[in-house]
């Protein structure tokens, strides 16, 4: 899903530039943060499966995921 949302994202890039004015080297940033959003909570999650349940913290994921998706 991760490469999914990065192509998605740097699809959409030069509309975000347009929408917020700025150039499209600016907006990259929007790119690292995502990067860096996903690796800090990549850690945390993992932290958190090892107290919960890999099983468990999965089906609430793909449950949050649904949602989300939803909405």
């Amino acid at each position: 899903m991760s490469v999914l949302d990065g192509s998605v994202v740097n699809i959409a890039l030069p509309t975000i530039s347009a929408a917020f004015g700025e150039d499209v080297a600016l907006s990259q940033w929007t790119i690292t943060a995502y990067l860096v959003t996903m690796t800090a909570l990549l850690l945390f999650f993992g932290r958190v499966s090892d107290f919960t349940g890999k099983a468990a913290l999965f089906t609430a994921g793909q449950a949050l995921f649904t949602l989300g998706s939803l909405a």
